[in-house]
This record gives C-alpha cells, structure tokens and sequence, in this order.
C-alpha cells in the first residue's frame, strides 16, 4: 500500500511540473497610498543594471489572453506622509504648442518634472519600491504576477494629461504599465496602459475589478524593448476619452462611469522581478 501511495505522489508532482503556466495571473496584491487629500487644479471642476530580455511580439497567444481574469482587491499598506508640492504651471500661461497628431490645448495648470518627491508617497513596500531620484520617479514592481500604483491628490475633470515612461532594464511579456486619471478610491479608477508586446488598453476598474473599455490592441507607435521612450497621454471631456502615444492618436472612447478624479501611477509585472518603470514630466493641460 506504501508503495502504492509513493507511486501516486511521484506521478503527481511530474504532472505539475509540466502543467503550462497561465499567460498572466496577477495574485499580488497592490500596495496603494495617496499622499494629498484631493485638491482641484483643474476649471469646473535607480535602476539596476542587470538586463532585461527584449520583448518579441507574442506567435501563439491571442492579444485578450494577456488580460488577467481575476484581480486582486488593492489595499493601503503603508501611511503616505505629504511632501513638498511639485511645480505647478501657471494658470493663465500661453497655451502650448502642440504636435500635429494632437488638440489644440489650454494653458498649463499643473507640471511634475519629478525633481523632488513633491506630492507622490515614495519609499519600499512589500510589493513595490518607489524613489524620485535624478529628474525621474522610479517606479520597481518586484514580483510577477501583481501590480501596484501611487494616486496623488490632483484632481479635475475636462483636460489634457501626458507622463513619459522609460524602460531601463526592458521588460518581458504582458509587463504593462501606465497613467490612471479621474481616481476615485484606491478601487474605481481609469488606467491606460501600454505592455512590453507594443499593445494598449484602457481598463475601468470597479470595486477592484478590471473591465476593458477598449481591449488590447497592437499599435507601431509603441516603442519596445531596452530603453523605450514613450510618452502617454489622455485628453478626457465630459464623456469622451481619447488616447495618445508619442504624439499619435490611438483609440476613443465613450464613458459616463467616471466625470472626474485624480491622477496616478500604474504598473503592473507578467514576467519580470523587479520591473523598473521611469516615469518624467507629468503635465495636465486645460481644454480650450
């Protein structure tokens, strides 16, 4: 009978070790922390130097797979203490020039460069590290298979946003990242991120669960792999989102869940331990 039940756990364990792994199973949980009370700005309302594989695009799995099926509910683990304010443009100032692909904008009314800690909670959790070092805000995601954000205070409702997000070490399949806007609560939000394959999505997060508002989708304006640059950017008016990448229009969207709220950091790790993210040059624009 020992011999039996041996042969049986032996046979077991083989079959669990070759069982293929899941695409993304984010079971992490999310460490959340905001560092302002919300205050409105708007009208009406370092990294390691150990490499990371360049990403190639995905030949079997099918872009809706790397959507994870089940969320971890995010919860506050560490108490934000307020810093410094960031730099703020001047409301009134001339409207910006801006590139071909994208609106015609209103003047600056709030400007991060991230050359201090400003309004953002920085220091190490259990799932993430986040420093503001350099003109940049580092963001380290350590474990796969979780994500994590930083909200600040800002909030508004119409308005043109955009961050630049650098890739140090590169990253693997289905890491994502992004910038989340009209924040409620560390559980109902806006997130447009992008992933290491050269894809987006905009997700609406309801009481902690994700719901694609526009599902991933390939894009050739997404740069990929060691030392990406990208620049994301929403403009949001009333019901109507639009996003961008590097200055070139991706996608709209028609949404009533979320008429205003803050902003925030978004990142997220399929593959990669210790996913490092560069955030730059956090800028939200009035609408004409």
């Amino acid at each position: 009978m020992k011999r039996i039940a041996l042969t049986i756990f032996v046979c077991a364990v083989v079959v669990a070790a070759c069982a293929p792994r899941q695409a993304v199973i984010e079971t992490g949980v999310s460490a959340t922390l905001t560092a302002m009370a919300p205050t409105s700005v708007l009208p009406a309302g370092r990294a390691t130097s150990t490499p990371a594989p360049i990403v190639q695009p995905p030949t079997a799995t099918p872009a809706a797979s790397l959507a994870p099926t089940t969320d971890p509910q995010p919860s506050a683990t560490e108490a934000a203490t307020p810093a410094p304010a960031a730099t703020q443009g001047a409301i009134g100032s001339p409207a910006p020039t801006t590139a071909p692909g994208l609106p015609a904008l209103g003047a600056p009314i709030f400007a991060d460069p991230f050359d201090v800690p400003g309004p953002w909670a920085v220091g190490d959790t259990d799932d993430s590290t986040v420093t503001v070092s350099g003109g940049v805000l580092t963001y380290i995601q350590k474990a796969p298979g979780s994500f994590s954000f930083r909200i600040i205070g800002r909030q508004g409702a119409d308005y043109f946003t955009q961050v630049t997000t650098t890739l140090p070490r590169g990253c693997g399949a289905g890491d994502k990242f992004g910038l989340m806007f009209r924040v409620q609560d560390t559980d109902n939000y806006y997130v447009y991120m992008i992933d290491c394959d050269g894809r987006y999505r905009l997700a609406r997060y309801g009481s902690g669960a994700s719901t694609s508002v526009v599902d991933w989708t390939r894009s050739s304006a997404i740069k990929r792999g060691r030392n990406a640059v990208n620049k994301l950017a929403v403009l949001a008016k009333g019901n109507d989102l639009a996003l961008y990448v590097n200055d070139t229009p991706l996608t709209t969207a028609t949404e009533s869940v979320y008429a205003d709220g803050r902003f925030g950091l978004w990142v997220g790790s399929n593959v990669t331990n210790n996913l490092t993210v560069a955030f730059d040059d956090l800028e939200v624009y009035s609408l004409p």
